[in-house]
């Protein structure tokens, strides 16, 4: 794993510990600039289409998880150490699954955040994906194309985006 000085991390929230080490096991696993959303959002740029984030400035992020309740805020150093166990290949075998059509390893992850974290769980993903409704409604006005780029973790269980849309009146389909 990189090295991250506990020095540097003295006095910080658990979200901002959590965050690091997530991020230092993605620099160790070579995982750097290779999400779907880096490469997908690099492409759009480059086609001309408009790119827009759930946060638009990063102050923005900064503000979403200093919100979050001292309870939230451990569990998401929890729920960070969870995924650098996980390491490059357990993440590798949900997204192969999941893009197989098997969507039970990807799911079981969720259902682990939900029955470990669950203050977390309500805030990282269900209301965020309740949140993302009224986005989609707003896009349907806008100029074409739009492309959204979520997580795989927003796209399986009772409480995913998917689902919301649907209950919200969206057509739904699966297909990769």
């Amino acid at each position: 794993m990189s090295h991250v000085s506990l020095d540097e991390l003295d006095g910080a929230r658990p979200w901002l510990v959590g965050a690091t080490l997530e991020d230092a096991g993605y620099q160790t696993a070579g995982l750097i600039g290779k999400s779907a959303n880096a490469i997908l959002s690099a492409q759009a740029m480059a086609a001309d289409i408009p790119v827009s984030s759930e946060f638009a400035v990063k102050d923005d992020v900064f503000a979403w998880f200093g919100g979050m309740t001292a309870q939230q805020d451990a569990q998401f150093l929890c729920f960070c150490a969870d995924g650098v166990v996980l390491g490059r290949a357990g993440s590798e075998r949900i997204s192969a699954s999941w893009l197989s059509g098997q969507l039970g390893p990807a799911l079981d992850f969720v259902r682990h955040e939900e029955r470990e974290y669950p203050e977390l769980y309500e805030k990282l993903t269900v209301a965020r994906n309740h949140g993302w409704i009224p986005r989609f409604e707003g896009m349907l006005r806008e100029p074409k194309p739009t492309l959204v780029v979520v997580g795989l973790y927003h796209l399986v269980g009772p409480e995913s985006l998917l689902v919301q849309a649907r209950n919200a009146g969206f057509t739904v389909s699966y297909g990769i």
